[in-house]
């Protein structure tokens, strides 16, 4: 597959080439055998997995870092109604922090966590279906946190994974199998 899409790439039929839910040993491996660079990678990245051993591979080779679930899929409990493993994760929504920060700078949670993503040099893709919502995402531009709320937030320790993706289980790439039990 690597090939492949190095030819479409090396043909001009493509712009660049992106992984999806790589780890770093996945991305060490795959920069020794490339023919052409890795040009982002996308996983899941928000305020509470900040992945940030991953942001500083991708920033030291640059490669564009993508972040999903940047504001913690608040719409994931309604998703299914299989007990999910991510159904007690914390809203970060609902973070004292966050909403401190939101009251502060007078923008909604949602903002200040994307904002947050971006003035670390990520791209946050924030998922929502509803207008007004999807208005409010991109309305991050007319500020920006300060070092000390910036630093406040980079300091949380908090480490809760949403996105487990259990269709790799038993797979030799399941790029979490370190992790699971």
């Amino acid at each position: 597959m690597r090939t492949r899409l190095e030819k479409v790439y090396k043909d001009g039929l493509a712009k660049s080439i992106g992984v999806s839910n790589f780890n770093v040993s996945q991305m060490e491996r795959i920069l020794k055998i490339a023919t052409v660079p890795i040009h982002n990678l996308q996983v899941e990245c928000y305020l509470y997995l900040p992945q940030n051993e991953l942001v500083d591979f991708c920033k030291k080779h640059n490669i564009s870092f993508t972040a999903y679930c940047p504001i913690g899929s608040p719409g994931r409990f309604n998703f299914t109604g299989k007990d999910l493993e991510f159904k007690h994760t914390p809203n970060p929504l609902e973070d004292a922090l966050v909403k401190k920060l939101a009251e502060k700078y007078h923008k909604t949670p949602a903002q200040i966590l994307i904002r947050h993503l971006l003035q670390r040099g990520l791209s946050p893709i924030p998922k929502s279906v509803n207008e007004k919502r999807i208005k409010e995402n991109w309305d991050i531009f007319d500020f920006e946190l300060d070092a000390n709320d910036f630093k406040q937030l980079n300091s949380i320790k908090n480490e809760y994974r949403i996105a487990y993706l259990d269709f790799f289980k038993g797979h030799p790439e399941d790029p979490l199998k370190d992790i699971r039990n």
